[in-house]
C-alpha cells in the first residue's frame, strides 16, 4: 500500500482535529499480513482494485475504535475478521490530542480466535475494559454507528432506507449532540405530558362515572340511613328495658317483703294466745320423745341378737356341707382303685395279644433287597439330575436368544420408526411435498417405471453426526424433488400432482442411474496430512439414481472433509489439491475461485456450518438388512433349543416315575422288616407300663370308709353345740320383743293425750295453719321475684354496664326514652315496623359501596387537581424545551438545506432538506428529515427513497453528508465506495465539491474510498492519496517512496 509523501503530511501538521485519526496499523487482520496507514488531516482518498483491502481499513476504523460488527454489514462473529491460518489479529490507532502537553491517545485491539474473553483492549499501552474505550471514543465526538458519519460499503444501501425520524436523530448527533439530548429531553417530556394527559382523562372519566353511580344510590342510602336510626332508637330501647324491667322486680321485691313481715307479726300473736296449752303440749311430745327412744333402742338391740341368730344358722350350714365333703372323697378314691384295676386287667390282655402275634411271625432277612434298591434310586437320582442340569442350561440359552430377539425386533422398530419421523419433518417443512409422497404411496401401479421420493425421505446417513455437511452442501430444493426414471413418468406425475391436485412439488429425470461414473479426483488417503478423512459421497446411502442424481447436481464426489486441523491448510489447499474448488472442516465450509486476470489469485469464501435439521433420521440399511438376517437365526436357534428341552423334559418325567417306584419299593421293604421289632418294642411298653401300675399304691377302701365315718361323727357333734346357741339366743329376741311392744303401747298413749290437748286449739290453730301456709308461699314468692330481680340486674348489666358508668350522652338518651315496659314495648314494635317498611336487600354491601366510592371521588377529585398542576407544569417544561430546540434544529436543517441546494445547483439538480412536522407538532417522536431530489429539468421534485436509481441515491447521500461537514464536531467522516452508479459527469462534479469541502483548514479529516476515478480530477495540498496494491510481485511497503516514483515517472515521460 502506498501514499503520497510524508513532507506533504508535515505541512499540514497543526490542521489535525482533536480526536482525527493520526495512525492506522494492522497484523493479520482480514487478508493483511502487516501494514501501516497513516491519513492526512483533510481528505484521504483510498483507491484500489476491488477485493485489495480498501474496506479492511473502514472495518479496522469501526472495531478499533469500539464500534460492533454489525454496523459493518459483514459476519457478526469476529474470528472471521481474523487472517486465515493465524490466531489472532491486531488493531491500533492512535487518534491525534490537540490539548498542550499532551500525548495523543493510543487504542488497541486484540481479537482472539476461539478465546473467551475474544478481545483484549488497550489504553495507551495500559490494558483496559470495552466501557473505558467506549466513554474515550464518546468524549471525542466519534460516532462509528452514524451513518451521516461512518458509511461503510455495505451499508450505503442502508443510508436511503433510513426514515425520517432515523435521518433527524444521525443529524442532530453529527451536527449537534446537545440538540440531540434536548430531543430525547422533549419526547420524554412529552410521553410524561401524555401520560398525565392520559391519566387526568381516565380518571376524570372515572370521577363522573363514580358520581353517577352514587347518585343512583343516594335515594336508597337515605332509607338505609333512616333505616338505621329506626334501629338506632330500637337499640337503645333495647338496652334500656333490662333495667326498666330490673326496677320494677326491684320495687315488687320491696313490696313483697313488707308484706311477708305483716304475716310474721299476726302469726306471733295467735302464737301468744295459744301458750298455756303448749306449755302442756311440750312437756307430753318431751316424754314421748323419751318412750320413741327408748323404743328404737330396743329395736336395736333385737336386731344385734338375730344376726347372730343368722350367723348361728349359716354355720349350721357349713357343716353339712362339710359331711358332703367327707362323703365325696370316699367316693372318689373308690372310683379311682376300681379305674386302676380295670386298666391293669386290660394291659395283661394286650401282653398276651401281642406275645402270641410275635410267635406267630418268622424271622425274614431283607437287608440285600434293600441295598440293591437303594443303589437302583441312587442311579435314577443322578440320571435326573443331570437331564434337570441340561435343561436349565438350554433353558438359560434359550431365555438369552430371547432377550436378543426382543433387542433386535427392538431395535427394527426403532428403525423402521424412522421413516414416520422423516414424514413428519417432511409435513412440517413442505406441506405440498408430504401430501405427494403419500400421493405417491398410493399410486405407484400408475407409472411404467420407479419414481423415487425426494433425498429427504431416501437419504440415509451413515453417521448422524456427518448430517450437517450433507444439508450444507445439498439445497433444500433438492432435497425435496422427486426423481423420475422416465420422462412420461415425469409428465403423468408432474400433471397428476401439480395440475389435478395443486401440489407444488419439484421432479426430475435422472440422466445416469450409476452413481459408479463419479469418482472424486483423487483418493482420500493423498489428503489425509490436510486432515480429511472422507468425501461426502461416502458419507451417505441412498438408492442408486437418487446418489447418481445429487452427484450430478451438488459434486458429492468432489468434495471433502475433514477436522480441525483444516482450517489451517487454507492458503495450501488450493495449490496442493487439485480437482478440488469446495471443502469442509469441522465447522466451516471453504470455496474458492481463482481470479481471471494477472497470476489468478485463489479468493477463499468461508461460510460457517448450520446445524443439521433435516437428514437427523436416517435409516441404515445395511443395519437394517443384518438385523433382519440375525433376527431369523435366533428364531431358528430358539426353535431347535426349544424342542430339545421339550425332549429332555419328557425323559425327566419318564425318570421321575421310575424313581418313585423304587422309592416305594424300599418303604415296603422297611415297613416289613420293621414290623417284628414293632411288636417286640410294644410288648416292652406294656410290661413296663403293667410293672407301674402294679407298683403304684394300692387303696385299702375298708379303711378309707372307717375315716369318712369317724369325720362325720365330729361334725354332727359341733353341729349340736352350735343349735344349743341358736336356741338361747331365740328366747333372748322374745324377750326383747315383749318391752318393745309395750313401750309401743305407752306412746301411744301419749300421743293420744296430745291430740286430745290440740283439738282444743282447734280455732286458733287453723287461724296459725293459714298464717303459715300464707307465710310459706309469701317467702318462696319473695324468693322468686328475689332471684327474678338478681337475673335481671346481671342481664342488664351484661348488655350496657353499670348505668353509674354510662356516658353522660347514653345517660341523657335513656332519659329521653319512655320508663315503663309497656310504653318500651310499644315503641319498639312501632320502630320495628318502621325498619321492616325501609328493608333493602343486602343494605350494609350497599352502603359500604357507597361509602367506599365516596372516598374515592374524595381522592379521585384532589388526584385531579395534583394531575392538572403537574399537567401545567410539564407544559411549561416542553415549552421551555421546544423554544431550545426548534430556533436551533431549523436553523441547522435551514444551513444543510442553503449547502445541499447549492451542491445540487452546482451539478445542474435540485436539492432541498425539509423539517417533517407532524401533525400534531408535540408528537416529537414523528419529527424528521425530509431530502427532496429533482435530476434533470422535466423531472418534479421527489422524497429521496429506494426507488431512485443507485447513482442518483449515492449523489444525494454524499451530497448530505457533505452538507453536514461544516456542522459536524466529528472529528472525521469516512465513506466507502460511495461512486458506485454514478455517470463520469456527476462522478466529477462530485469529487470537487468532496474535495472543495473537506481540505478547508478547518474541515475536519475525511476518508473516501473508491475501486477507481476518473482522470485528470481536481487535486489539492490538503488532499492524501492512499493506493492499495496486494499481490506477490508487491514491494514492501517500507521500500516504496512516492517523491522517487514520482521523479522515475518523470523521467520515463520525457
Amino acid at each position: 500500500m502506498a501514499s503520497t509523501s510524508m513532507n506533504q503530511s508535515l505541512l499540514f501538521e497543526s490542521e489535525f482535529t482533536h480526536g482525527a485519526i493520526r495512525e492506522i496499523t494492522l497484523s493479520n487482520f482480514l487478508i493483511y499480513d502487516y501494514t501501516t496507514v497513516k491519513p492526512g488531516p483533510h481528505l484521504n482518498v483510498i483507491i484500489g482494485p476491488n477485493a485489495t483491502g480498501k474496506s479492511t481499513i473502514v472495518n479496522a476504523i469501526c472495531l478499533g475504535l469500539a464500534g460492533k460488527a454489525s454496523i459493518l454489514g459483514r459476519a457478526k462473529d469476529l474470528s472471521s475478521f481474523i487472517k486465515n491460518g493465524c490466531n489472532k489479529a491486531t488493531i491500533q490507532i492512535e487518534l491525534h490530542n490537540s490539548h498542550e502537553n499532551e500525548k495523543n491517545y493510543h487504542l488497541k485491539r486484540v481479537i482472539l480466535r476461539n478465546s473467551a474473553p475474544n478481545t483484549n483492549w488497550f489504553i495507551n499501552g495500559k490494558s483496559a475494559q470495552l466501557k473505558q474505550v467506549e466513554e474515550l471514543v464518546a468524549s471525542l465526538d466519534i460516532q462509528v454507528s452514524n451513518l451521516c458519519q461512518f458509511l461503510p460499503q455495505d451499508r450505503v444501501a442502508d443510508f436511503v432506507k433510513m426514515t425520517n425520524t432515523e435521518l433527524l436523530l444521525n443529524t442532530m448527533l453529527a451536527a449537534d449532540k446537545n440538540l440531540y439530548d434536548i430531543h430525547a429531553q422533549l419526547k420524554e417530556a412529552q410521553k410524561k405530558s401524555n401520560n398525565l394527559l392520559s391519566d387526568f382523562s381516565k380518571n376524570l372519566e372515572q370521577l363522573e362515572r363514580e358520581k353517577k353511580l352514587n347518585a343512583a344510590l343516594e335515594k336508597e342510602v337515605g332509607n338505609i340511613e333512616e333505616r338505621q336510626e329506626f334501629e338506632r332508637k330500637k337499640n337503645d330501647l333495647l338496652e334500656k328495658r333490662p333495667w326498666v324491667e330490673y326496677e320494677e322486680y326491684r320495687q315488687l321485691h320491696i313490696t313483697q317483703k313488707a308484706e311477708k313481715e305483716a304475716i310474721e307479726k299476726r302469726r306471733e300473736e295467735v302464737l301468744a294466745l295459744n301458750a298455756p296449752a303448749q306449755h302442756d303440749i311440750d312437756l307430753l311430745k318431751e316424754k314421748l320423745g323419751e318412750k320413741t327412744t327408748s323404743f328404737r333402742d330396743m329395736g336395736q338391740k333385737i336386731l344385734n341378737v338375730s344376726r347372730d341368730v343368722s350367723s348361728i344358722n349359716e354355720s349350721m350350714q357349713l357343716f353339712t356341707e362339710k359331711v358332703e365333703e367327707a362323703e365325696s372323697a370316699l367316693k372318689s378314691k373308690e372310683n379311682e382303685e376300681k379305674l386302676r384295676i380295670k386298666r391293669v386287667e386290660a394291659i395283661r390282655t394286650q401282653i398276651q395279644a401281642l406275645t402270641a402275634q410275635r410267635s406267630n411271625m418268622e424271622e425274614i432277612n431283607l437287608a440285600p433287597e434293600i441295598a440293591k434298591t437303594d443303589s437302583s434310586i441312587q442311579q435314577l437320582n443322578t440320571q435326573k439330575y443331570e437331564c434337570e442340569d441340561e435343561i436349565r442350561t438350554l433353558s438359560a440359552e434359550k431365555e438369552n436368544k430371547r432377550l436378543e430377539i426382543i433387542a433386535i425386533e427392538s431395535e427394527l422398530k426403532r428403525i423402521r420408526d424412522i421413516d414416520s419421523q422423516k414424514l413428519n419433518m417432511v409435513n412440517k417443512r413442505d406441506r405440498d411435498t408430504y401430501n405427494a409422497i403419500m400421493w405417491l404411496r398410493g399410486n405407484r401401479s400408475k407409472f411404467e417405471g420407479i419414481i423415487y421420493e425426494p433425498p429427504l425421505m431416501t437419504l440415509n446417513v451413515r453417521d448422524r453426526a456427518n448430517a450437517k455437511y450433507i444439508e450444507n452442501s445439498i439445497s433444500f430444493n433438492n432435497m425435496k424433488t422427486f426423481i423420475c426414471m422416465k420422462s412420461s413418468d415425469h409428465e403423468k406425475f408432474y400433471r397428476q400432482v401439480r395440475e389435478e391436485h395443486g401440489l407444488i412439488i419439484n421432479a426430475a429425470v435422472i440422466l445416469h442411474e450409476n452413481p459408479d461414473r463419479y469418482q472424486p479426483p483423487s483418493p482420500i488417503h493423498r489428503y489425509s496430512h490436510y486432515g480429511f478423512h472422507s468425501y461426502l459421497k461416502d458419507m451417505v446411502e441412498a438408492p442408486d439414481p437418487v446418489l447418481a442424481y445429487l452427484c450430478e447436481l451438488s459434486q458429492l464426489h468432489k468434495i471433502p472433509v475433514g477436522d480441525r486441523r483444516v482450517n489451517s491448510y487454507i492458503d495450501e489447499i488450493p495449490q496442493q489439491c487439485s480437482g478440488i474448488t469446495r471443502y469442509m472442516s469441522d465447522s466451516h465450509s471453504y470455496s474458492y475461485t481463482r481470479s481471471l486476470y494477472g497470476d489468478r489469485n485463489v479468493l477463499t469464501r468461508s461460510v460457517d456450518l448450520r446445524p443439521a435439521r433435516l437428514l437427523i433420521h436416517s435409516i441404515d440399511e445395511s443395519k437394517l438388512t443384518e438385523l433382519t438376517s440375525n433376527l431369523k437365526v435366533l428364531k431358528r436357534e430358539e426353535d431347535e433349543l426349544s424342542k430339545r428341552i421339550q425332549e429332555l423334559t419328557v425323559s425327566r418325567t419318564n425318570i421321575s416315575e421310575r424313581l418313585e417306584e423304587a422309592k416305594q419299593r424300599k418303604k415296603d421293604l422297611l415297613k416289613k422288616q420293621g414290623e417284628r421289632k414293632a411288636i417286640e418294642e410294644k410288648l416292652k411298653l406294656k410290661k413296663a407300663s403293667l410293672s407301674q401300675l402294679e407298683e403304684e399304691n394300692v387303696i385299702n377302701i375298708e379303711e378309707e370308709r372307717a375315716s369318712c365315718e369317724r369325720r362325720c361323727a365330729e361334725i354332727y357333734a359341733d353341729r349340736l353345740k352350735a343349735f344349743c346357741r341358736q336356741a338361747h339366743k331365740t328366747k333372748v329376741v322374745l324377750t326383747k320383743c315383749k318391752e318393745r311392744c309395750k313401750l309401743g303401747l305407752e306412746s301411744y298413749a301419749i300421743s293420744e293425750e296430745i291430740r286430745h290437748v290440740e283439738a282444743n286449739m282447734t280455732e286458733n290453730n287453723l287461724l296459725l295453719v293459714g298464717l303459715e301456709s300464707e307465710l310459706a308461699e309469701k317467702k318462696e314468692q319473695l324468693a322468686r321475684t328475689k332471684d327474678t330481680a338478681r337475673k335481671l340486674q346481671r342481664e342488664a348489666k351484661k348488655a350496657v354496664g353499670d348505668p353509674s358508668g354510662l356516658s353522660e350522652v347514653k345517660q341523657q338518651i335513656f332519659k329521653q326514652l319512655p320508663s315503663t315496659l309497656e310504653e318500651i314495648d310499644a315503641m319498639i314494635a312501632d320502630l320495628q315496623a318502621r325498619i321492616d317498611l325501609l328493608f333493602v336487600d343486602n343494605d350494609e354491601n350497599v352502603l359500604q359501596i357507597y361509602n367506599d366510592r365516596k372516598k374515592l371521588i374524595e381522592r379521585l377529585e384532589a388526584k385531579l387537581a395534583g394531575r392538572e398542576a403537574s399537567q401545567s407544569a410539564q407544559r411549561d417544561e416542553i415549552s421551555q424545551l421546544k423554544e431550545t430546540f426548534l430556533p436551533p434544529l431549523k436553523a441547522i436543517i435551514s444551513t444543510i438545506n442553503a449547502q445541499f441546494g447549492e451542491y445540487f445547483r452546482q451539478i445542474n439538480c435540485a436539492g432541498e432538506i425539509e423539517l417533517k412536522v407532524p401533525a400534531n407538532p408535540h408528537d416529537f417522536d414523528n419529527y424528521g428529515i425530509g431530502i427532496n431530489v429533482k435530476y434533470g429539468d422535466n423531472k418534479p421534485m421527489k422524497e429521496l427513497t429506494t426507488f431512485q436509481s443507485g447513482g442518483e441515491r449515492s449523489v444525494a447521500t454524499v451530497l448530505y453528508m457533505l452538507s453536514l461537514q461544516e456542522l459536524s464536531r466529528s472529528p472525521f467522516r469516512c465513506v466507502d465506495e460511495i461512486n458506485q452508479g454514478m455517470d463520469a459527469q456527476n462522478e466529477r462534479r462530485v469529487f470537487e465539491l468532496v474535495v472543495n469541502t473537506a481540505c478547508k483548514p478547518t474541515s475536519p479529516q475525511y476518508f473516501l474510498l473508491t475501486p477507481k476515478l476518473l482522470p485528470d480530477l481536481l487535486y489539492t495540498d490538503r488532499m492524501k492519496i492512499h493506493i492499495v496494491h496486494n499481490g506477490p510481485y508487491m514491494l514492501d511497503h517500507s521500500h516504496w517512496n512516492f517523491d522517487d516514483f514520482i521523479v522515475k515517472r518523470g523521467e520515463f515521460a520525457d
